[in-house]
């Protein structure tokens, strides 16, 4: 007999039938649509429900209008969650004396007065399970990263000592304004493995290929790391065009010539949705025999053509930075880094562009192990990286890449006699404190 024809007899005490009516076949529950319908979710997506609901401790239904509102991102689902259990809290204090009142329809509003744990142990609860799945320990989030200090192997213990700069506080202002702190937030959830924490770099004089490989793996990898997921958690959208960020090899560029070499240490790339992988950024080494404060040294020289003065240690990286059209360089010593922009300027006449100069901007040389310190303007090297590389992520080639027409700009050069102190052939401008500005000289 066909589920629309069955009958169900209800008997009395005595076992006389009292009625008999026909039983059609029930509509299905909450609980069997619910099922049914995540069992239509493809793997990625289930898995993503069943760890929010292990995470939060939320009903099923809970965690399936989460994730769909956060796009099915589970750490931005996760991080809603426990900024609502944070934003409720104040409240549930002036409650805690009522009695609890199970509500007919759950809410994310009623589970987390229900569950009233604090907002920190939430966050290392996530962090652990998360990181001990993964196989890590003792998880860190990216703004962490990001400030941790580095150690060198031959140095004393970081120290916030370098004198306050123009560009260092710019690097403080951008990293202490709110949009900063939202974009972080979002990845306060994001587990960072713990070599990005345990931070050594060998320098001695006999380890340069050691050195440039360290510094690779603890500053260059981790800032691209950490850059990559800020651009995938698209607060960054409205002022970059970029989705990826990821570390290059000077080998794989057809930019060298029969004129000129072109091996850079360091080429980051930058990739939209539309277009190939453009390199925005580049670095090298300068290990300039691991002698400490090195690039002080040119710095302090910078003034003169002697052997060991800003003009002979940045020769290589200025002409590349021409080669590949970019706006930004950074160079590493042993124990310092310089950040490098140059501006191409016209020369015209009678309203006709008659030359193309370049003109270099750096930064004050910088400890690779400083700590920082606000106070002290003091930051750490990651931090002076991922500002870079904010600066080449925006929109607007023009904002990291210099102009097509260059004219002769390569071959740009004042000689002089070695040991002569060489100036401008026009007046000297004053010495800004924020990127020095001089024409390059190749």
């Amino acid at each position: 007999m066909a589920d629309s024809e069955r009958t169900e007899e209800d008997r009395g005490p005595d076992g006389k039938q009292i009625h008999s009516t026909p039983m059609h076949s029930q509509a299905p529950t909450q609980n069997e649509k619910l099922a049914d319908w995540a069992a239509s979710l493809d793997t990625e997506k289930r898995n993503a429900v069943s760890e929010y609901v292990e995470i939060t401790k939320q009903d099923v239904d809970v965690a399936i209008q989460t994730l769909k509102e956060c796009e099915w991102d589970l750490i931005e689902a996760v991080g809603e969650f426990f900024g609502e259990t944070k934003g409720q809290q104040d409240q549930n204090d002036v409650d805690s004396s009522l009695p609890d009142i199970e509500p007919i329809h759950t809410s994310k509003m009623v589970i987390a007065r229900r569950f009233r744990m604090k907002e920190t142990s939430l966050h290392e609860r996530v962090l652990f399970r998360t990181t001990r799945k993964n196989g890590k320990e003792n998880p860190r989030s990216p703004r962490a990263a990001i400030i941790d200090t580095i150690a060198v192997f031959r140095d004393a213990p970081s120290t916030p000592g370098t004198s306050f700069d123009r560009f260092k506080e710019e690097v403080v202002d951008q990293w202490t304004r709110e949009g900063c702190s939202k974009a972080f937030n979002k990845l306060r959830l994001h587990p960072m493995p713990t070599a990005f924490f345990d931070t050594m770099i060998l320098a001695t004089p006999v380890s340069v290929d050691e050195f440039t490989a360290g510094f690779d793996n603890n500053a260059i990898l981790v800032v691209t790391k950490v850059m990559e997921l800020l651009l995938g958690s698209r607060h960054l959208r409205p002022w970059c065009d970029v989705t990826e960020c990821t570390m290059g090899d000077a080998e794989d560029e057809d930019i060298a010539n029969e004129d000129c070499v072109w091996a850079p240490s360091y080429v980051i790339k930058f990739k939209n949705l539309v277009e190939e992988y453009d390199t925005r950024l580049i670095g090298h080494v300068e290990y300039l025999a691991g002698k400490s404060e090195a690039l002080s040294e040119a710095y302090r020289l910078r003034q003169t053509a002697k052997w060991g003065s800003l003009r002979c240690v940045l020769g290589d990286l200025v002409q590349w930075m021409l080669m590949a059209n970019l706006r930004y360089s950074f160079l590493v010593s042993s124990d310092e880094i310089i950040f490098l922009r140059i501006d191409i300027k016209e020369k015209k006449v009678g309203g006709k562009t008659v030359l193309f100069e370049p003109w270099l901007n750096y930064s004050e040389p910088m400890r690779i192990t400083d700590a920082f310190d606000a106070g002290n303007g003091t930051i750490t090297v990651r931090m002076a990286l991922l500002h870079i590389l904010w600066l080449v992520a925006q929109n607007e080639r023009e904002d990291w890449s210099t102009p097509d027409e260059t004219g002769n700009c390569l071959n740009y050069a004042v000689f002089t006699e070695e040991g002569e102190d060489w100036e401008l052939r026009r007046p000297k401008i004053p010495e800004p404190s924020f990127f020095e500005e001089r024409r390059v000289e190749l």
